[in-house]
């Protein structure tokens, strides 16, 4: 809708142009001035359409690292089990020895739970 009126606009300031003269007629330069409003405008929409498509297309992968974070982390929490190798019995990783692979998976898993923003769940029993 806005480029017919663009072009009204530009068909009656030629109309009115024509033959050219220095002068312009009373409120052409508004009306010019109100085209290239339109013009700007139209630009912008545009440039909101391309960054709305952009933020969906971050939104789409930011959701695909999620998922596979989680998948992470959970099969860090499943390989831990029974991974002790220092023969430590404590749930706490950092009581394991420093080699540990019961130690290195459960660091590993509390890394990605931080970096998909959970907070640490502690069993205080």
């Amino acid at each position: 809708m806005s480029s017919d009126i663009v072009e009204r606009l530009r068909a009656t300031y030629t109309v009115w142009n024509n033959p050219p003269s220095p002068e312009l007629p009373e409120g052409a330069g508004v009306m010019l001035e109100a085209a290239a409003e339109i013009e700007r405008l139209r630009g912008q929409e545009a440039a909101n359409k391309l960054n709305a498509a952009q933020v969906v297309a971050l939104r789409a992968e930011i959701e695909r690292l999620r998922a596979a974070l989680v998948g992470a982390r959970l099969a860090l929490s499943q390989g831990a089990v029974a991974s002790c190798e220092c023969l430590t019995k404590t749930p706490d990783p950092e009581v394991h020895a420093v080699n540990c692979r019961y130690r290195i998976l459960m660091l590993g898993e509390r890394a990605v739970s931080a970096a998909l923003g959970e907070q640490e769940v502690r069993d205080e029993n």
